[in-house]
């Protein structure tokens, strides 16, 4: 009995717990769920751009909007993700209650909180998730990660970096683009699209580039993918045969470029894998 218990402990104190901590926007998004702003302590940082959003009634080649939220839909977001009731105040610090956030603007909770709003030119933010909540230190196993674009455009660019210590290859890493079907990372150009539309530009599901970058771990460069069809995960990476050194801090980050209506750059989107010991 006592070697079975001395055996336990051995085992359970070389498994880690994975945390995920959201680099500036925090718990303000929910598992698969997209909202446009990065949230701090005090502050909420909004993205202004353009996009394509379409309904069954849309004329052609129409269809044109902000990717800024309404006050009225900034509010609603606000209660839905969970952060809470807010007002939206002028920096002078009258009520708006109608058009759109401004810089300079506030946000004020029932509890009288502040939150500086903040408006800036950019794609909405990503959001990446990973499908592992443990590991074992020097155990091969696998790990899952979702990308989520912000806004749908065309010819997108995304680049991941996935920390030092795992490795990446061409042959030992899968990706999935917008459900097309799994495929390893040197297949990717030369994956089928399927069947299309006489219309459909596109010869490729998009291009793959992988590039070391030091003890900053390595970048993943997907470029040419066409996102404007959502359905799912834009992307789905499996990282096979994964090893996870040492226990520390292993932090994935994610951006993406758009190319229509106009060229925006997201901000980076940072997930740290925080190691703890069961005890």
């Amino acid at each position: 009995m006592r070697n079975t218990l001395l055996d336990m402990r051995s085992i359970l104190s070389k498994i880690f717990l994975l945390s995920l901590l959201l680099g500036v926007a925090g718990a303000s998004i929910q598992a698969g769920e997209l909202y446009p702003w990065q949230l701090t302590r005090d502050s909420l940082l909004l993205f202004e751009g353009s996009t394509y959003r379409y309904t069954v009634d849309t004329p052609e080649n129409e269809g044109l909007s902000s990717t800024l939220p309404s006050v009225e839909a900034l509010k609603e977001q606000l209660v839905h993700s969970g952060s809470g009731v807010y007002r939206l105040f002028t920096s002078a610090g009258q009520e708006k209650t109608e058009g759109f956030p401004a810089h300079g603007d506030y946000l004020q909770s029932t509890s009288k909180k502040r939150l500086l709003v903040g408006v800036r030119k950019g794609a909405l933010p990503p959001v990446i998730k990973l499908d592992r909540t443990a590991f074992t230190i020097k155990t091969a196993g696998s790990l899952t990660l979702d990308f989520y674009a912000g806004q749908r455009s065309p010819m997108t660019t995304v680049t991941i970096r996935v920390p030092e210590g795992i490795d990446v290859t061409l042959d030992n890493t899968t990706v999935n683009v917008i459900g097309r079907g799994e495929v390893i990372l040197r297949d990717l150009p030369k994956q089928s699209i399927g069947r299309t539309g006489t219309n459909y530009s596109y010869k490729k599901v998009g291009d793959v580039e992988i590039r070391k970058d030091g003890k900053k771990g390595t970048l993943l460069i997907f470029k040419d993918l066409d996102f404007r069809p959502s359905n799912g995960p834009d992307i789905r990476l499996c990282f096979r045969g994964v090893v996870i050194p040492e226990k520390g801090n292993y932090a994935f980050e994610a951006d993406y470029i758009t190319s229509q209506p106009e060229v925006l750059h997201s901000r980076t989107q940072d997930y740290v894998l925080k190691w703890k010991s069961l005890r």
